[in-house]
């Protein structure tokens, strides 16, 4: 595994020789909320392919798929309230209708011709810009699942919420690499050693282990693919930089 890297390199540059680098200016951007700078840093071709992708994927639906009831839905689960059996009715519709997904994933596209007429880049970029945390405590107090003081604090506190570190790359035939990250160690506070609540009782071998591994979660891996001058831009996808995963308000109705 290459680890080479720069880590002054924080800017967006034309090129990148190294996906490390690359993936400290994909970060950096993000948690600047600079969704056209992420963009900027992906392969065309891949952008190309998320357009299309996410295109098909907010067409209508057939027809059959809106005939659930909330009566099927109670014989299939005996224990369900009719209440909330057409709560989840309701919820499921909704998500099947192409307006209301069109919004989910896009929310400042105003139709899918729009959606359409944009370039790669730009419909990247607002898909990103849709799965902010910004838009979506916007979205839970439009329909009421939280105050806007509740709200405010919520961005407030979610600046570098993409706070991950690379740790190096894979290389994956002529062209493509995989990007080694996991969540930056600091997010998780200082190891304590002995004094540590958790590890009491336990053996100097043992403290010693858990200490070695404190906060080096499991690793995930990004795609980048090198193009034609060499250098490396990340591919799109829907899992990119689990940005369709940092979901954590709660959808319960308010009463």
């Amino acid at each position: 595994m290459s680890t080479m890297r720069d880590e002054s390199r924080l800017s967006l540059v034309s090129t990148y020789s190294d996906p490390v680098t690359l993936f400290g200016a994909a970060i950096h951007a993000l948690n600047r909320d600079d969704w056209h700078g992420v963009a900027r840093l992906c392969d065309p071709a891949s952008l190309t392919f998320f357009k299309r992708n996410l295109i098909e994927s907010l067409s209508p639906p057939a027809e059959q798929s809106h005939k659930l009831t909330a009566t099927e839905l109670m014989k299939a689960v005996p224990s369900m309230p009719r209440a909330v059996a057409e709560y989840q009715v309701t919820r499921f519709r909704e998500s099947l209708d192409p307006k209301q997904r069109l919004r989910d994933q896009v929310p400042s596209v105003k139709s899918l011709a729009a959606l359409e007429a944009m370039t790669p880049a730009a419909v990247f970029a607002a898909w990103l810009e849709g799965k902010s945390i910004r838009r979506q405590v916007d979205r839970n107090v439009e329909l009421r699942r939280m105050t806007r003081a509740t709200a405010n604090e919520v961005v407030a506190q979610g600046e570098k919420q993409f706070n991950f570190k690379g740790l190096g790359y894979v290389d994956d035939g002529d062209r493509i690499a995989h990007i080694v990250y996991r969540r930056d160690d600091s997010i998780r506070g200082p190891f304590l050693g002995a004094d540590e609540p958790s590890l009491a009782g336990r053996s100097d071998a043992e403290i010693q282990f858990v200490g070695d591994g404190w906060g080096r979660e499991a690793p995930l891996t990004v795609m980048a693919r090198r193009q034609f001058d060499d250098s490396w831009l990340l591919v799109a996808s829907l899992d990119f930089l689990l940005v369709d995963q940092i979901a954590f308000i709660s959808e319960s109705p308010e009463p």
